[in-house]
């Protein structure tokens, strides 16, 4: 569990450093660690198939209508 949580973290660190500090856009950088047939490209056909898109999608939607709704509760814009 701890191996596996420190892979996760340090895995989603380099990534985003990968994001941020590099010339090329996040989609670039996934299509040249998708190696056809592998592990990655897997995994996203199973995402595809779910949709993940329209429910990250659905959720981002939600909570800015929540922000809204707690922003006009408490007087802010």
């Amino acid at each position: 569990e701890e191996a596996a949580k420190a892979l996760a973290v340090h895995t989603a660190y380099g990534a985003a450093r990968m994001a941020l500090d590099g010339e090329q856009s996040p989609g670039e950088l996934r299509v040249q660690v998708t190696s056809p047939g592998g592990t990655t490209e897997r995994a996203l056909g199973v995402l595809e198939e779910h949709r993940i898109d329209e429910i990250l999608s659905d959720a981002v939607k939600a909570a800015c209508t929540r922000s809204a709704e707690l922003a006009a509760e408490f007087g802010e814009n």
